[in-house]
């Protein structure tokens, strides 16, 4: 009669066992997640400085294939006509202003 009465009390979590678990998975959560979204972040800034060298790659072979052009002005913008857009392999993530003589801006991003 004993053992029947604490196999009936040993079948589930007591209420402290749940939240001790509940405890260590919140203490875990608050370690972890500001380290996911640094690491994120990182990855972004990443992408950004490497699509940066590949529009200026895109740039240096435009400007070395194409005749230097002169820029017009429309809406008080300049654009230069240097054709980059058929050297890159993708399309950008980032908006770019290119000048002239090959200078790259780097803008916010492409809505």
């Amino acid at each position: 009669m004993v053992s029947n009465r604490t196999s009936k009390r040993q079948a589930g979590f007591t209420l402290i066992e749940l939240l001790v678990v509940i405890a260590i998975l919140g203490v875990v959560a608050a370690v972890a997640i500001p380290n996911v979204l640094s690491f994120i972040g990182k990855g972004n800034d990443a992408a950004a400085k490497q699509e940066l060298l590949n529009v200026a790659a895109a740039t240096s072979a435009a400007l070395a294939s194409n005749p230097p052009v002169d820029p017009t002005i429309d809406d008080a913008q300049i654009i230069v006509g240097v054709g980059v857009g058929k050297f890159l392999v993708q399309n950008t993530e980032f908006k770019y202003t290119i000048d002239a003589s090959g200078n790259i801006t780097q803008g916010g991003r492409v809505s």
